[in-house]
């Protein structure tokens, strides 16, 4: 089926199926509720914190990062929400079908870029302290953050004109780049987004492996007063330990499937189909 010229899930075959009675705005609906209130409450717990602590670059990195996610809840749930009202039938056509692509792309590129960051802050300033104290400040990170914006955006950019496309994805409910598509530029594009998930994913396990084992090497090593001192780099590996593993489950599978229905289309076999819950 087609709706207003762009790639559509058939809805009588949903209803055939049975499927589409197991689709409620309920889930969404808490989804956005709880990712606004999360985000908000952890800004406001930032904006709370002491000068000492706001003057860190870890600091600036997770402001930076519960802004990136607000953004991308804020900015997409209520287009899923209409959706939902709509009796699953995307009402926007093209160009917010490409506006919530670009959304989706944008904040989770920007999310995981941050996350890495995070973990390089941790990774440089207990592995090289002298080189970090000396270059790297919570002045220098608005930049670095900015840097990390701006890739973002491009790469968010590349299916607006030709590198890959975006298309509404099942259930209906949003859309996202085209990863099963067969053309040159739609496998290009699979490519590059999960080649960086996964460049990502590497990256942060291997920081935070060399990091937790210093943080333990140290620990048994230095006396009651230095141990004090650490307690702050271990709160903060202990968040971003959590912020890496919830990283890890939710992108996974991102990564995996625009590999595999590339893969398998390459070897002239038809992908199965995916059904994802939005």
């Amino acid at each position: 089926m087609n709706v207003t010229g762009i790639s559509y899930y058939n809805q009588s075959e949903l209803i055939n199926n049975g499927t589409s009675r197991n689709y409620t705005p309920l889930i969404p609906a808490i989804m956005f509720g709880t990712g606004v209130f999360g985000n908000c409450l952890a800004l406001f717990v930032l904006a709370s914190s002491s000068a000492e602590q706001k003057r860190t670059v870890f600091y600036r990195l997770v402001a930076g990062l519960a802004l990136t996610d607000l953004f991308g809840i804020v900015a997409t749930s209520p287009v899923t929400l209409a959706v939902y009202a709509n009796d699953l039938t995307w009402i926007g056509g093209q160009p917010l079908c490409d506006y919530f692509s670009f959304v989706m792309i944008f904040a989770g590129f920007d999310t995981v870029f941050i996350v890495g960051a995070m973990a390089m802050d941790r990774y440089l300033a207990l592995t090289h302290p002298y080189l970090y104290s000396a270059n790297i400040s919570h002045k220098k990170v608005k930049y670095i953050i900015i840097v990390l914006i701006i890739i973002a955006f491009v790469l968010a950019c590349l299916p607006l004109i030709g590198v890959g496309k975006n298309v509404i994805q099942y259930p209906g409910t949003w859309c996202f780049f085209d990863f099963k598509g067969t053309r040159v530029s739609d496998k290009i594009y699979s490519y590059i987004y999960a080649s960086i998930g996964v460049l990502m994913i590497l990256l942060l396990t291997f920081t935070n492996i060399v990091v937790i084992g210093i943080l333990i090497r140290m620990r048994r090593t230095t006396d009651a007063a230095e141990k004090k001192c650490m307690e702050k780099e271990v709160q903060m590996m202990i968040f971003l330990a959590g912020v890496v593993m919830i990283f890890t489950a939710c992108w996974a599978p991102l990564m995996v499937s625009p590999i595999y229905p590339t893969f398998i289309s390459i070897n002239n076999v038809s992908p199965r189909k995916q059904t994802f819950i939005s």
